[in-house]
């Protein structure tokens, strides 16, 4: 025989048998009289009240890199990797910039800390493999010896020309959001810096300065704009100066690029965000007009889009392909 105890909304207690058993003589004298499983079941399900309430229709979050950039890039690309979760073969070049952005983060977390002084190359070079290791469990494809030797390079050259820098940090990986019609808007700042009053929102980019990219300059100075976009709306805070960071560039004079602040620009950037959710929601992955050769050649549907006739096959093949 087993006791459970069922609490109701007066105290009482109930002793419940399991079917196949019946009460040894010893419980005998309390058992009797008192009501028997099935029966307080009934009288319990009986007494309860239960009113449905309308839920409130949950928002799904868009960020720029995550989304914005991705379905302006190729809509078909947002398609299969966002909306069907296909892994792209391309993901060793996530892995990269994460092992740079996360490298780079510790190094500004311990400048807050106060403890710039105690960081010099061997330290940052734990800090560099233990990001490695930390990213090697997760289902990114990690980078070969090569390539970690030149995210490391990149970590050193940002550490040695920016110390003074450092000093003027304020936050680094700033999760920041707003809620609009229909969704909520979402990004993470890499690092915001302060000084003499005024608030610089600085991008870390871990490929080579453009320099016959226009319209890649142009998105990057949008996302900069959709997070000063929600600094404003959300949290108050007028950015003085927007920044992009290129590491793989050796010297800062040619990896630092300012944009003005214009108060349109970021009007403008809250509004094209809108509607490119709009387009995402309505599930518009057709594509009009292909992307440059360079992003087709590097991508894993592009024999599909040439079967359709969405791409000329040949132009848009892999080298050596």
């Amino acid at each position: 025989m087993r006791l459970h105890y069922v609490a109701f909304s007066r105290p009482q207690k109930v002793l419940v048998l399991t079917a196949h058993e019946s009460p040894k003589n010893h419980f005998a004298s309390f058992c009797q009289g008192l009501p028997q499983w099935p029966y307080v079941r009934q009288k319990l399900l009986m007494a309860q009240r239960f009113q449905l309430r309308e839920r409130m229709p949950v928002k799904r979050a868009y960020s720029f890199t995550g989304d914005l950039k991705i379905y302006e890039t190729c809509p078909r690309q947002y398609q299969f990797f966002r909306e069907y979760n296909f892994t792209p073969s391309w993901s060793a070049v996530i892995f990269f910039g994460l092992l740079v952005h996360q490298t780079i983060e510790e190094i500004h977390r311990i400048a807050l800390d106060g403890k710039l002084d105690t960081l010099d190359e061997p330290r940052i070079r734990m800090l560099f493999d233990r990001t490695f290791r930390f990213l090697c469990l997760s289902d990114v494809r990690p980078i070969g010896d090569t390539a970690q030797e030149a995210a490391f390079q990149q970590i050193m050259n940002y550490f040695r020309q920016n110390q003074d820098e450092m000093q003027r940090v304020i936050q680094t990986e700033v999760d920041v959001s707003l809620e609009k019609d229909g969704y909520i808007l979402v990004g993470k700042v890499d690092l915001l810096m302060g000084g003499d009053g005024k608030l610089e929102l600085l991008d870390f980019k871990t490929s080579p300065r453009p320099t016959d990219s226009p319209e890649l300059l142009s998105a990057y100075e949008r996302q900069l704009c959709t997070y000063a976009h929600i600094l404003e709306r959300r949290h108050g805070r007028t950015v003085d100066r927007l920044l992009l960071y290129w590491t793989a560039e050796p010297e800062k004079d040619k990896a630092l690029m300012a944009f003005p602040y214009r108060p349109e620009r970021i009007e403008e950037a809250g509004l094209h965000f809108d509607e490119v959710v709009k387009r995402i929601q309505a599930r518009e992955f057709a594509v009009t007009t292909p992307p440059e050769p360079r992003i087709c050649r590097e991508c894993d549907l592009r024999m599909l889009c040439q079967s359709e006739g969405i791409i000329a096959r040949g132009e848009r093949e892999p080298m050596g392909g």
